[in-house]
C-alpha cells in the first residue's frame, strides 16, 4: 500500500475546491517525509535536487498546495509550488498530481515496485500483446505488413547473428522494424558499417558484438517473430576516408524508412547503445498509486493518483527525447513502441499513451479529452504524451487545424 506523510495525507481527506495553504514549511521535515517513503514527498525531493542542484537550495520558503476541481465531472488536481534557488536565481515550480476514480482506467501498480531491471521475456510479451492487438484489431492503424518501399540494407535478424541484406536483391517479403535511438558522444565504440568492413557485415555479425541496446532490440523484434531490422550505424555506409556517398543517398530516404517499418523501437533510456534499456529499477518520477481517503461526507473513497508530468519523467525526458534528430522518427511511425525509464510505452492512433502501468492507455478517460489539467504540463497532454505525430494528424483537412498542426510540431522541435 502507498505511504503518505501527515501533511501529504490531508489533502486528500474531504477534498475541497480552491483549498490552499502551507505543504512543508521546513527542508528538513520534506527530507525525513522523503526518507520515510511518502510517494509525494519523495517525487517533490527528486524533482528540487535535480532543480536546485543542492539540499540548501531545494526550500527558500515554504511549499504551498492548492487543490483545484475541474470542468470534467471526478477529476481533481492537487498542486504543490515549490519556491527554490537556480543557479543563483530564485525559481518557482508547480508539480500537479491528478487524483482520479480507480475504475476510470486499468492499471498495474505492480510496474512502480519494480526493484530490479525490466525483465526481457516480459517487455517482449508486453510488446507481442500490444502488437497483435494493433495489427488484429485496430482500424485506424496502417498493416505495413508487407511495406511499399524497403531501405536499401536491413539486418536479417538469425538465431545468434545479424547479416546485412539487400531487400531488392535479396526478395525480402514481410515487415521490418526500425530502430530510434542515441549515438553518444565521439568518440563511436559501437559497430558502425565503413566501406572495408562491407563484405563482413554481409557475411554476419556474432549477436555478442553488438552493444547490449542492440542486443536486447533484436531480442524484442526477433521475440515478435519479425526476421528484419534496421539500424542506421549498421545499414548505411557511415561517411569515412573511404566513402561519403553513401550517407548523402540515404539519409534522403528517413520518411520513407520510417513510414513504411510496421514498427519503430525507441531506446529512450539509453544515452549509447552501450547502456541497457532494460537496467532501470525504479521510475524516475512518481508512479501512479491508489489510496483510501475520506470523502467530504465522510465515507471512504478509492483514489488513484498520477502526476501530471509521469509521462514527462519516464519517457520524454529521457536522453532520447533531447534530440532534434529524432522527432521525425517519432512522427512518422504508424506503432512506436518505446522503452522508457522503469517500463515500456505504447503509441498508434487508436491506443495512444500506452504503458505497462497503463496497457490501455488513458483515451477512455476525461483525462485524455481535456485541453490542459495542470498549470506545468506545458505541451505534453495526455491527449498524445509523445508530442505531435503524425497519426494525429489522420483526418486532419482544415487549413486551420493543419496549421496549428505544423505549430505543434516547430513548438516541439524547439
Amino acid at each position: 500500500p502507498p505511504i503518505l506523510c501527515g501533511v501529504c495525507m490531508p489533502l486528500f481527506h474531504g477534498f475541497m475546491d480552491g483549498e490552499e495553504g502551507d505543504h512543508h514549511t521546513k527542508i528538513q521535515s520534506l527530507v525525513n517525509s522523503a526518507n520515510d517513503n511518502c510517494h509525494i514527498c519523495k517525487s517533490l525531493l527528486q524533482f528540487a535536487l535535480k532543480r536546485s542542484g543542492s539540499l540548501e537550495h531545494c526550500m527558500m520558503r515554504p511549499y504551498q498546495y492548492e487543490c483545484l476541481s475541474h470542468v470534467y465531472q471526478g477529476v481533481r488536481t492537487i498542486g504543490i509550488t515549490m519556491d527554490m534557488l537556480h543557479e543563483g536565481s530564485e525559481i518557482s515550480e508547480t508539480r500537479d498530481f491528478w487524483v482520479i476514480p480507480p475504475s476510470w482506467v486499468t492499471t498495474n501498480y505492480s510496474i512502480g515496485q519494480r526493484i530490479s531491471d525490466i525483465p526481457l521475456i516480459d517487455a517482449t510479451r508486453t510488446a507481442q500483446i500490444w502488437m497483435d492487438n494493433c495489427l488484429n484489431t485496430h482500424k485506424d492503424c496502417q498493416k505495413n505488413l508487407q511495406p511499399t518501399f524497403y531501405p536499401t540494407r536491413l539486418l536479417e535478424l538469425q538465431d545468434s547473428s545479424v547479416r546485412v541484406i539487400y531487400p531488392e536483391r535479396n526478395k525480402v517479403v514481410g515487415p521490418y522494424v526500425a530502430l530510434s535511438y542515441c549515438w553518444g558522444p565521439p568518440p563511436i565504440t559501437f559497430p558502425a558499417l565503413i566501406q572495408p568492413d562491407l563484405e563482413r557485415y554481409e557475411l554476419g555479425i556474432p549477436l555478442s558484438d553488438l552493444p547490449i541496446a542492440f542486443q536486447e532490440a533484436v531480442t524484442v523484434v526477433k521475440g515478435l517473430n519479425i526476421n528484419y531490422l534496421w539500424i542506421d550505424a549498421m545499414c548505411i555506409i557511415q561517411p569515412s576516408e573511404y566513402s561519403r556517398g553513401d550517407w548523402h543517398l540515404e539519409c534522403t530516404k528517413m520518411q520513407a524508412v520510417y513510414s513504411n517499418c510496421v514498427l519503430t523501437l525507441a531506446l529512450a533510456s539509453a544515452s549509447h547503445p552501450g547502456e541497457s534499456c532494460l537496467r532501470s529499477p525504479s521510475h524516475p518520477g512518481m508512479s501512479p498509486f491508489q489510496l483510501s481517503a475520506l470523502a467530504t461526507h465522510g465515507s471512504e473513497e478509492k483514489l488513484l493518483v498520477i502526476s501530471t508530468d509521469y509521462y514527462n519523467d519516464a519517457l520524454i525526458n529521457q536522453p532520447l527525447g533531447s534530440r532534434g534528430w529524432v522527432l521525425q522518427e517519432n512522427i512518422l511511425p504508424t506503432r512506436l513502441l518505446s522503452f522508457g525509464s522503469g517500463e515500456l510505452f505504447w503509441d498508434c492512433t487508436q491506443l495512444p499513451n500506452g504503458s505497462e502501468t497503463f496497457p490501455k492507455g488513458l483515451r477512455e478517460t476525461p483525462i485524455h479529452n481535456a485541453q490542459k489539467w495542470a498549470r506545468n504540463a506545458g505541451t505534453y497532454n495526455l491527449s498524445n504524451f509523445h508530442g505531435i505525430t503524425k497519426r494525429s494528424m489522420y483526418g486532419v483537412h482544415e487549413h486551420s487545424d493543419l496549421m496549428q498542426k505544423w505549430t505543434d510540431i516547430l513548438g516541439e522541435y524547439v
